[in-house]
């Protein structure tokens, strides 16, 4: 919500530099109502032996740059004696007579949470002279207004905090639920509900930028719950890319949250490998690789148990290969294999293989050779 400006005008009939001075009090908490920035003191320094002070009434008037700058609440109270010397006002010893919301939804918001809505405010205290009009001369010098202002903040206790799906997360599944946890006290508030915001990020942008810059890709308000199962006519988010959301809360037209904006990302669909068949005839089929990269081959036995050797050969040289997993979890095994289809993986990386043309030779106990034939790329 906008800054709100509260003006609390104590006028006298007279605009005058006063020798009536006003000392508002610090105004601090969580809740803060209409009521609670009455409080203040009022130093009449006119004195003499037959001095008794002078009559004033006060007048409270808030102001709102929500609803552009118009008056939201005017308060009246009867008339109160000014004495000589400091006298305190509160709740306590203020008559307020009068009390009239020109906005509805700030004083349907006032009237559930005890205060005004979040936000910071400005209120100026001044008078309004209801004595003799010597009297209001003795006590006030023509064309100087007697005024003074006072700031405070409104927080909430507990903000309006998104729970899941986590922060830069990284989710499985593509249609993610959200949740959040609410404002607090307002979030018991049985009127209170949520709007939620879901947005795709471009590459290396921020979610903030993104929820300001970003079309949503899905909007909703008038939520109750503090949750929301992904919609059913929402598409399935695309994997490997980066989204944005937030949530702000509202008590009837009035703001009264926004929550952080986190981010997640889908995780990436990895390709299975493509497996080789390792064949005793060498073919035509020549396969492409880099030298970090993996062959993932396999071979058929028809036997269990059995050990082989595996070498990497070109025109020039030869080199053993020892560095093998089983392609299940990559555990390093032994140059054994077993009956039917054995899947292995190499890691080229490990023989520091120039670009130029291999063959793959798997040469089993019983002397027989299978082979492929692989090309390392730049």
């Amino acid at each position: 919500m906008k800054n709100v400006y509260i003006l609390v005008c104590l006028l006298f009939c007279y605009t005058a530099k006063s020798q009536v001075i006003i000392n508002p009090h610090p105004v601090s908490g969580f809740q803060i109502s209409s009521n609670d920035i009455l409080n203040f003191d009022v130093i009449n320094s006119v004195i003499g032996a037959n001095e008794s002070g002078v009559v004033a009434k006060f007048r409270i008037q808030v102001k709102s740059d929500e609803v552009g700058g118009r008056t939201i609440l005017e308060m009246m109270t009867s008339n109160h004696h000014l004495k000589p010397g400091v006298t305190n006002f509160n709740m306590s010893n203020v008559n307020v007579i009068s009390k009239k919301f020109l906005s509805p939804e700030i004083a349907n918001y006032e009237s559930k949470a005890n205060s005004f809505p979040t936000g910071s405010y400005v209120y100026c205290i001044s008078v309004i002279c209801q004595d003799k009009v010597e009297q209001c001369e003795k006590h006030f010098i023509q064309e100087q207004p007697s005024t003074q202002c006072g700031e405070f903040t409104i927080r909430p206790i507990t903000p309006l905090l998104l729970s899941l799906p986590i922060d830069e997360d990284v989710l499985k599944i593509k249609r993610p639920n959200f949740n959040w946890i609410p404002p607090m006290p307002l979030g018991n508030d049985p009127d209170i509900s949520y709007e939620m915001t879901l947005v795709h990020l471009n590459k290396d942008q921020r979610g903030e930028d993104g929820i300001r810059r970003n079309r949503p890709i899905f909007q909703r308000d008038g939520i109750r719950a503090i949750n929301l199962i992904f919609p059913t006519t929402l598409e399935d988010l695309e994997a490997g890319e980066h989204y944005a959301w937030q949530v702000k809360a509202h008590l009837g037209n009035i703001l009264a949250g926004t929550s952080e904006v986190w981010e997640f990302e889908i995780e990436k669909e990895v390709e299975p490998p493509r497996y080789v068949r390792l064949k005793q005839n060498e073919d035509a089929a020549i396969l492409e690789y880099t030298s970090q990269s993996s062959i993932f081959f396999i071979y058929e036995s028809r036997y269990s148990n059995s050990s082989f050797t595996l070498t990497v050969k070109n025109s020039e040289s030869k080199v053993s290969v020892q560095d093998l997993s089983i392609d299940e979890d990559l555990r390093e095994t032994s140059m054994l294999y077993n009956e039917g289809n054995n899947k292995y993986v190499i890691n080229l990386s490990s023989l520091g293989l120039e670009p130029d043309l291999y063959f793959l030779e798997l040469q089993n106990s019983l002397g027989e050779t299978y082979k492929m034939k692989f090309r390392i790329i730049e």
